[in-house]
């Protein structure tokens, strides 16, 4: 019996080695892909899309290990971005609208801060505002999601090497006369801050440490543009994630790069699905892919060294795809479509600013919609479908100045409203809400440990997992 158990001791022992760990590759890359609001239903929209077109589909759809996990938050069945995102962070439930913290309001540790004393660098990247809520769970510990101005702080506390993405929201807090801009602190900090680029000038400029983000000019400082909305120009998440993999992982004399920790999450993939726009979600959900398949790239080149983990917070929308038993997918009819539900609202505000001061015509909505959203030749309205749009236009553009619909994250015209759901109707997609749901969310990871990701239940699961196959905490 005693000769047994040293045997066994002795095994473990060479299992283990030094560090407490049974793997025998070490996760000396890790990326972090997160699809804000993107649940199957939203990946297999974009990989259906992508395939019919004649090419391949999304590119972590074929990874070897798969997955789904549940979502909740410790408060509500149905989490929100900063619970869901402290899960994914640090491993821990939380209550709605808290970031960093436990339920009792004690902070806790997230794998970017482990990997950062484990002596990696770390990179946070978004589509959105780098104080928003998602990025902010890896390194904010804060009550509220909304203290923009104090999340920005914490971003600064925390010292990671490279934050990227739209902006900072609330530069100066909006309570607080004569308080410093976010900025200016960054800066004084020892950031590098570069304003768009392409990526080889960027790392070129940047320091040792580096905010990336949009040019002062952008229209909108929380967000990048909409994939379906670029016009050539803007910064996209693709080449936000080019910069933080040049940043981080360029090898030096011919020495592997040193090991890193990045997320990167698609945010805008939310904000569309709030609105039940069917085409942009599978244009932004293409996009985010664009750039999973960039760390694909990378991890061609360490294959024993890197993980790719690629999930979401959670599902926005109750997206469904087909409609029926009998429902037949039109997915040429998205494909017609040129703007998203914000960009299509923002084209209709400039056209309430053309005719200011008297009543816009239903001809020029009309026009600016059909031309939107491809109602023309064999595609153009029924019947049925301008009647809707007609009675939209009416309570919008004539009975009032203008009545939005509110969704979480922008308001948008009625009238763009139902017109994304007649694209939506025809190509055989239906909505549930304009809300979170409850529904789990897949898991696709490739790399180093990725077989210690097969027994996935609950989206704490995941960075528990991250931790133990690249060794934070026990270097």
């Amino acid at each position: 019996m005693c000769c047994r158990w040293i045997c066994r001791a002795v095994l473990v022992l060479l299992l283990t080695g030094s560090t407490g760990r049974l793997f025998s590759q070490e996760a000396r890359y890790v990326f972090l892909f997160i699809g804000d609001g993107m649940g199957l239903a939203q990946v297999q929209a974009a990989d259906l899309w992508l395939r019919s077109q004649g090419g391949p589909g999304l590119c972590f759809v074929d990874f070897p290990v798969q997955g789904f996990v549940a979502t909740h938050s410790a408060s509500h069945t149905v989490t929100d971005s900063a619970a869901a995102g402290t899960a994914l962070a640090a491993g821990v439930k939380t209550t709605n609208g808290t970031l960093g913290l436990d339920t009792a309001g004690r902070s806790v540790v997230t794998i970017a801060e482990q990997a950062r004393l484990a002596g990696c660098r770390v990179g946070i990247a978004t589509s959105v505002a780098v104080n928003h809520a998602t990025p902010a769970a890896f390194y904010a510990h804060c009550p509220e999601r909304e203290s923009y101005y104090r999340i920005g702080l914490d971003a600064l506390r925390a010292g990671f090497d490279l934050y990227a993405g739209a902006g900072l929201k609330e530069v100066q807090p909006s309570d607080s006369l004569g308080a410093r801009s976010l900025y200016d602190l960054f800066s004084e900090a020892g950031y590098r801050i570069v304003r768009g680029g392409n990526s080889s000038d960027a790392v070129a400029l940047g320091g040792e440490r580096m905010l990336f983000v949009q040019p002062e000019e952008a229209p909108n400082p929380s967000s990048l543009t909409p994939a379906i909305d670029r016009t050539g120009n803007e910064l996209t998440l693709p080449e936000i994630t080019r910069t933080c993999i040049d940043f981080l992982g360029t090898a030096t004399n011919s020495a592997p790069p040193a090991p890193f920790f990045l997320m990167v999450e698609g945010g805008i993939v939310d904000w569309l699905c709030h609105a039940n726009d069917t085409a942009s979600v599978v244009a932004e959900t293409v996009d985010f892919a664009a750039s999973v398949s960039l760390a694909a790239d990378f991890y061609r080149r360490y294959p024993e060294h890197t993980l790719i983990v690629v999930t979401a917070d959670h599902e926005t929308g109750g997206l469904s795809v087909g409609k029926g038993e009998h429902s037949t997918l039109l997915l040429d009819v998205l494909g017609r479509q040129s703007a998203s539900v914000i960009g299509l609202t923002g084209r209709l505000k400039t056209l309430r600013r053309r005719f200011s001061g008297t009543s816009v015509p239903w001809s020029e909505v009309r026009a600016v919609v059909c031309e939107a959203c491809g109602f023309q030749g064999a595609q153009a309205l029924t019947p049925d479908e301008e009647e809707q749009l007609f009675r939209r236009y009416e309570t919008s553009f004539t009975e009032s100045d203008e009545t939005a619909v509110r969704s979480l994250y922008y308001a948008v015209e009625p009238v763009a409203d139902c017109a994304m759901r007649i694209v939506s109707r025809r190509a055989g997609f239906a909505w549930g809400s304009g809300a979170h749901t409850a529904a789990p969310v897949p898991v696709y990871v490739l790399g180093a440990g990725s077989e210690y990701f097969r027994d996935l239940r609950d989206n704490t699961d995941i960075p528990r997992v991250i931790r133990r196959v690249a060794g934070y905490g026990s270097r």
